[in-house]
């Protein structure tokens, strides 16, 4: 991946995300007039043009498009999609925050579990998300048949303000799971499939019922249900299903936890929840019961941030410089202190003009002498001119120009009201004074 902020048609890549085997993903920007920016998540091809793959090209448009149709609080909202260079890229909303992948594997580094209340509140907006996706339709009212096909803990992001977002949804029906290619190799998260599908049969909606379990358990227990040293071990014990309760693991796990996530672990589809919204009325009273929310959940997220990942969070606004459509603020600033110089220069010009027009004074009775207050002393010491400059290294230099001291006016004759005027030449009006 490249480094540093890099121009992608109108957004600006700012930084990776992470990669997988058809596509990167990164954090980017994308800015508008009046002030408009807007953080973004770009998800782009690897291979593009020529030398891309008809189907993955395919299943990344279906992904577009099946975001385009789901619509939902726990869903990941798609913004824009498109190609620059012949290159397919998916734009997405950024939600700050860590992907639950990340956050268990730091709960272990940490010698932690999870809350069951967390684990339970986490899963049921899960739940809601899924349901969204089995009871999705069409734009003719038909239903879709969708199913997500990767349900698994790093396609699920768990945000800083305690919402729970479910994403990627590019494995397309056509292409299935491309299950089993050769001895045993599996492609997909193997760990995280039904035990019917890793057999080949279709995927189901309560295929994706069973994935939500194994996250469950995974997060209840702090370990890796189907777990092995080889994919041919991890098959075996996903076909078997053998699932002690997450209790035996962990104490202190409510039974009515246990209960909801065995019932989604069983081996036979028929024995698990017939729906998602069957996942929802069993697991809801459970997150009641526990009295967890978003804002435990937004608690828990921010104490497993990193000190480096927060520093990028607060200078998400200023990182360097790339052709935008708004003017930079030191170029404004520098404007607005040219335009008032000019201004005043204009005016002083305008003064002088006026006064040296002025009619020749004629003979006049000598009146009684007018007493006239002496001058009032002026400071004569020109204020500086501030500015804030770039030196050759980009920073800001706070400089000072003093100006000569200002013209003074001839003091008026004491002798007649008329006489005439002298100003003295040479001098510079100072506009700041």
């Amino acid at each position: 991946m490249t480094a540093g902020p890099t121009r992608f048609g109108r957004y600006v890549l700012i930084e990776p995300l992470g990669r997988g085997g058809m596509a990167e993903v990164w954090r980017a920007r994308v800015e508008g007039g009046a002030g408009f920016a807007r953080d973004v998540v770009i998800k782009r091809m690897l291979a593009a043009g020529e030398h891309a793959d008809a189907d993955l090209v395919a299943m990344f448009a279906r992904e577009a498009k099946v975001l385009s149709l789901l619509r939902h609080a726990n869903i990941i909202q798609v913004l824009d999609y498109g190609d620059v260079d012949g290159e397919p890229f998916l734009a997405m909303e950024y939600v700050e925050g860590l992907d639950l992948s990340r956050l268990l594997a730091r709960a272990r580094k940490r010698d932690e579990t999870l809350a069951p209340g967390i684990a339970a509140y986490v899963v049921r907006e899960m739940a809601r998300a899924l349901k969204h996706v089995h009871e999705a339709v069409g734009e003719d009212g038909q239903p879709l048949g969708l199913v997500h096909r990767d349900v698994s803990p790093s396609n699920v992001l768990a945000s800083l303000d305690g919402s729970v977002k479910l994403l990627d949804f590019g494995i397309a029906k056509s292409r299935a799971d491309r299950l089993l290619t050769g001895m045993g190799a599996f492609r997909g998260k193997l760990g995280y499939s039904a035990p019917e599908v890793v057999e080949g049969q279709p995927h189901e909606p309560r295929s994706d019922l069973f994935a939500l379990g194994v996250v469950l358990h995974e997060m209840l227990t702090g370990r890796r249900l189907f777990d092995a040293p080889s994919d041919a071990e991890t098959y075996a014990l996903v076909r078997a299903a053998s699932v002690v309760a997450p209790s035996e693991v962990v104490p202190g796990v409510p039974p009515s936890l246990d209960a909801v996530c065995l019932t989604a672990l069983s081996r036979l589809p028929g024995d698990r929840y017939e729906s998602a919204q069957a996942f929802l009325s069993a697991i809801d009273p459970v997150v009641h019961e526990l009295q967890t929310g978003p804002e435990q959940l937004a608690a828990l997220v921010a104490s497993y941030v990193e000190p480096d990942e927060r520093a990028r969070r607060n200078s998400s606004g200023s990182f360097p410089a790339v052709p935008m459509s708004s003017v930079p603020p030191r170029r404004l600033a520098v404007g607005l202190i040219a335009g008032g110089v000019a201004v005043a220069l204009l005016a002083g010009v305008a003064t002088f003009f006026v006064l040296s027009r002025r009619p020749e004074p004629v003979p006049v009775v000598v009146v009684p002498p007018v007493a006239v207050p002496p001058p009032v002393a002026v400071d004569e010491t020109p204020a500086p001119v501030r500015a804030h400059v770039a030196d050759s290294g980009g920073h800001d230099v706070e400089t000072s120009q003093a100006g000569q001291p200002p013209p003074k006016r001839a003091a008026a004759s004491k002798k007649a009201r008329g006489a005439k005027v002298d100003l003295k030449k040479g001098g510079t009006v100072d506009p700041f004074r």
